[in-house]
C-alpha cells in the first residue's frame, strides 16, 4: 500500500485504504494522519469521512466521531456502513434511542435483511429498545 500512496500520493482512496491498514494494526496515529490527510485532498470524499468517524468511535471522540459519519450519510445517504457505525457511535455513548435508530436505517438499506449481519442488528435492535 505505501508503495502505492509513494505512486499516487494525492489519492484519497488510497490515503483512506492505508489508513485503515493502520486502523486494523491499532497503529491510530498513523490512521488518523492518513485518514486526515485523504479529506485534505478530498473533501466530498464520504468513504474518508466514514472511515474517519470510525476511528474516533474508537478512540471514544464521540463529537468528533458523530461529526464525521454524519457528513458521511450526507453525502453517501445510500451507504449502509455509515448508518450501522453512527448507530455503535449513540450505543457506546448511551443513547440507545439513537442507537436503535440508525441500526434500522442501516437494515432499511440492507440488500438481504436475512442475511446473517441483518439478524444480529435486527437482534441489537430489539435489545436497545429494552433499555
Amino acid at each position: 500500500f505505501q508503495k502505492l500512496v509513494q505512486q499516487e500520493p494525492n489519492s484519497a482512496l488510497l490515503q483512506s485504504d492505508l489508513g485503515m491498514v493502520f486502523l486494523k494494526k491499532e497503529l491510530y496515529s498513523s490512521a488518523q494522519v492518513h485518514l486526515t490527510r485523504a479529506l485534505e485532498l478530498d473533501p466530498n470524499c464520504a468513504v474518508c469521512y466514514g472511515n474517519l468517524g470510525y476511528l474516533k468511535t474508537l478512540l471514544e471522540q464521540y463529537p468528533e466521531a458523530q461529526t464525521y459519519l454524519q457528513k458521511a450519510i450526507q453525502l453517501q445517504p445510500s451507504e449502509p456502513k455509515h448508518y450501522f457505525n453512527l448507530a455503535v457511535l449513540y450505543e457506546k455513548n448511551g443513547d440507545y434511542g439513537n442507537g436503535a435508530r440508525y441500526y434500522r436505517q442501516f437494515l432499511n438499506l440492507l440488500p438481504n435483511k436475512d442475511s446473517e449481519i441483518g439478524r444480529k442488528v435486527q437482534a441489537r435492535v430489539e435489545m436497545l429498545k429494552g433499555q
